[in-house]
């Protein structure tokens, strides 16, 4: 696919063709097109793995609150079976 990008700040420009000046020092022999690629398919990876990873933080969060309330419940139920009540200080005097 060929593609074709117009109206380019030309500060970006200097900071991509600055940035490929460095990578040539290095010993990296790599094309503004290239470069170009390589950024976007970084981007594109980089935003779709920060979104699944929102996503399972999130599915996370929910199941740690269910998993919370089912241990709530299951204390309320324990109490009640077995005949504990929270009741205040001066019920308790009554039942003695």
């Amino acid at each position: 696919m060929k593609l074709t990008i117009r109206n380019i700040d030309p500060d970006l420009v200097a900071i991509i063709n600055t940035n490929l000046y460095e990578m040539k020092k290095k010993g990296i022999k790599i094309n503004q097109s290239e470069y170009v690629i390589q950024l976007i398919e970084k981007a594109l990876t980089s935003n779709f793995d920060e979104y699944k990873k929102d996503i399972f933080d999130q599915t996370i969060n929910t199941l740690i609150d269910k998993f919370e309330e089912y241990i709530e419940s299951n204390n309320e139920l324990l109490k009640l079976f077995s005949g504990i009540e929270e009741v205040g200080e001066e019920d308790n005097y009554d039942r003695k």
